[in-house]
């Protein structure tokens, strides 16, 4: 079986630290007793480079230094890594798995052409490049579905949690506390009781399935609750 490792897109890991990849495919695969089978840093750092290469079917061109390969190199700052003091014995790849983060990263080469240099690419400007990525995102509008939560929804709700779905249709819950002396000391516990009736979830708003316990019944709420004015108001005289 041939296995590799690589990076999933930018919406995932944002970091886009091949490193830190490296590091948790090694610490996922160490089990909890000792001398029990693990990988060890050496064979983790062939999965992201032979490894790779075998995957997109260019072993014999990718994924080693060597006559006749393309010469992508990756070069590191061992100065900032070393600090202040390293074994001199350490195997060179154990330390570069165990310590490189993608800041380290000082010049990168592809195919014998320099992308990278003092950690910034050469091709383009990259703060020109930042300030109109934010300008073009900034000018598009939001998608139609987006934008209906939005404007379903009081203006006090985030835009990230309308986005993601979690505008609420809350109808409002009176939280009150009582409690007993089990000799240790009084514990308290929260119960609720709702006001009006629930009409259902209102246009553009939906009840999270984490604000419900196991069989449906809600948990008792930290605050009172109402995203969506309009629609409570609805359900309350409906």
């Amino acid at each position: 079986m041939t296995v590799g490792l690589g990076l999933d897109g930018r919406g995932v890991d944002d970091d886009d630290d091949m490193f830190r990849e490296i590091r948790m495919a090694l610490q996922l695969h160490r089990g909890p007793i000792i001398g029990s089978p693990k990988l060890d840093p050496s064979q983790a750092l062939r999965l992201a480079t032979a490894g790779g290469a075998r995957l997109l079917g260019k072993a014999d061109r990718l994924g080693r230094l060597a006559p006749g390969y393309a010469a992508d190199l990756v070069l590191v700052d061992l100065a900032r890594m070393t600090w202040p003091w390293t074994a001199p014995e350490i195997d060179p790849r154990d330390f570069l798995v165990m310590r490189a983060q993608a800041r380290d990263v000082r010049t990168v080469f592809v195919a014998g052409r320099a992308v990278i240099e003092d950690g910034r690419p050469t091709g383009f400007d990259l703060e020109a490049a930042g300030r109109e990525l934010a300008a073009r995102l900034a000018a598009t509008p939001p998608p139609a579905e987006i934008a209906e939560r939005i404007s379903s929804c009081s203006a006090g709700t985030p835009r990230a949690s309308i986005a993601a779905g979690r505008c609420r249709d809350s109808i409002p819950t009176r939280a009150t506390t009582h409690g007993r002396d089990d000799g240790r000391g009084i514990r308290r516990h929260a119960s609720t009781r709702r006001i009006g009736r629930r009409a259902g979830p209102a246009p553009g708003c939906q009840t999270p399935r984490d604000e419900r316990g196991a069989e449906g019944r809600p948990r008792a709420p930290r605050q009172e609750v109402s995203q969506c004015p309009a629609r409570l108001a609805s359900s309350l005289h409906a």
